[in-house]
């Protein structure tokens, strides 16, 4: 990533279509996750569909996501 991407600011019928469109290419790839700036969208939202520690699937979407880094002896 060379920039920051956009927050999502309007959750709509265009926001909705996105992350369905987002869902059908993920699956076609066979993916386990897909973020919109790898289909050439610059916003701050990405789907997934992957299995947790106990295989059910979990599925979801998530909008504006923070990412904050361990400090110190906590980050490996």
């Amino acid at each position: 990533m060379h920039h920051e991407l956009r927050d999502v600011t309007d959750f709509d019928d265009e926001l909705a279509t996105l992350v369905a469109d987002m869902v059908a290419t993920m699956y076609a790839a066979e993916g386990v996750g897909l973020a919109a700036n790898q289909v050439g969208v610059d916003l701050k939202v990405f789907v997934f569909d992957c299995p947790d520690d106990d295989q059910q699937r979990i599925t979801g979407v998530v909008c504006n996501p923070v990412l904050r880094l361990p400090d110190g002896t906590d980050r490996k």
